[in-house]
């Protein structure tokens, strides 16, 4: 990848056979290695977007999604493959949670696979819902970690199990070149073309996105879509409805395993920047039970109601559901609540896994 200028290698995982892989496509893009203790003098040179971190992976490879406290969270997993982004969403909370800009990928992830698939084997009357896009983009550095195709053969058997890659990008030629899964979702980001334009800066535009959606709709995925975060401004909900209507006019809704739905929060950490990187920022937040802040709750509900009901003209069977929201939103969007997470996972498994 011609975005990568520079990487650097953790002796502890320099001949690792997943560090020869990439190496092998990057081959002349200048390494440096270093041993643990010398890694913060070499941050000071190296600590930007487009330098490859290859590294060893500390703690586990696949845990419960963060989520936040006192608010809905439907038992989603993540796969803790790699950190950090190439694209500067001007809105990314990663900026908050981690301390180097580098594009982080955890070199000897497939010495945690085993234990992994181990523990989907002991619990095989459980139903997961497992995705990598939590702490990176899932495909963006596609071409040269090939770790997509990787995941979806090692999942594919076990069909208690999707697996979700959550993207912006358009990198979908390694999905394109095996065999699609029934169990493999690939799921965009959407947002309206001026939020694209004006801050997610070089990201794909929305024809793009669909259009590759498309694609490997056309070669047997499915696929899944993120309204997140939805950016409240004047006649931003006409704006949405006219994304809702070009996803339908692209995606046939039977192929469309959910919907999510969340609006624009921020952590403590990033407010005092906040408004700087955008006027579109500048609006009236609440700070929330778990310490983030969100548009006042009357107004979240507006959006959200105003969402829902297009994506429900065109697909009145896709699980649709709110991402980091509170049990009052639920009701006043749906009409009901979950008591407990339990439940809502409950709920989104039985929905998800029997279309």
């Amino acid at each position: 990848m011609s975005l990568i200028k520079h990487i650097l290698i953790n002796n502890t995982v320099a001949d690792k056979p997943y560090t020869l892989q990439i190496l092998s496509r990057l081959k002349h893009v200048p390494i440096v290695f270093f041993d643990e203790p010398n890694f913060q003098s070499l941050k000071n040179t190296y600590d930007y977007e487009h330098t490859l971190l290859l590294t060893n992976l500390k703690g586990e490879l696949l845990k419960d999604c963060p989520g936040t406290q006192c608010y809905s969270c439907c038992g989603y997993k993540i796969l803790n493959i790699g950190a950090n982004c190439l694209y500067k969403c001007t809105y990314c909370i990663l900026q908050d949670y981690f301390k180097t800009k580098m594009q982080i990928v955890y070199a000897d992830l497939e010495e945690y696979i085993p234990s992994v698939l181990e523990q989907l084997r002991n619990n095989s009357n459980s139903l997961f819902r497992i995705g990598t896009g939590e702490f990176t983009d899932s495909l963006i550095l596609d071409d040269i970690t090939h770790l997509s195709t990787l995941l979806i053969d090692l999942f594919r058997p076990f069909q208690t199990v999707f697996l979700e890659l959550k993207t912006k990008t358009l990198c979908i030629d390694n999905l394109l070149s095996i065999k699609a899964s029934d169990n493999a979702v690939i799921a965009w980001s959407l947002n309206t073309p001026r939020m694209i334009k004006d801050i997610e800066k070089g990201t794909p535009s929305l024809e793009k996105r669909l259009a590759a959606a498309k694609k490997v709709v056309d070669h047997g995925y499915h696929v899944a879509f993120h309204f997140d975060p939805i950016i409240l401004y004047p006649n931003c909900l006409s704006e949405y409805e006219n994304v809702i209507d070009m996803l339908f006019a692209t995606i046939p809704a039977d192929k469309i395993k959910w919907i999510s739905m969340g609006t624009l929060r921020f952590t403590k950490g990033l407010k005092n920047n906040f408004y700087q990187r955008s006027p579109l920022f500048i609006d009236e937040f609440i700070q929330c039970n778990d310490n983030k802040f969100r548009y006042l709750r009357h107004r979240r509900v507006e959006a959200y109601a105003c969402i829902l009901s297009k994506i429900r003209e065109y697909a009145p069977l896709v699980y649709t559901y709110l991402c980091m929201e509170s049990p009052a939103v639920w009701t006043e969007v749906f009409g009901y609540k979950h008591n407990d997470n339990v439940i809502f996972e409950n709920d989104f498994n039985a929905q998800v896994f029997k279309r």
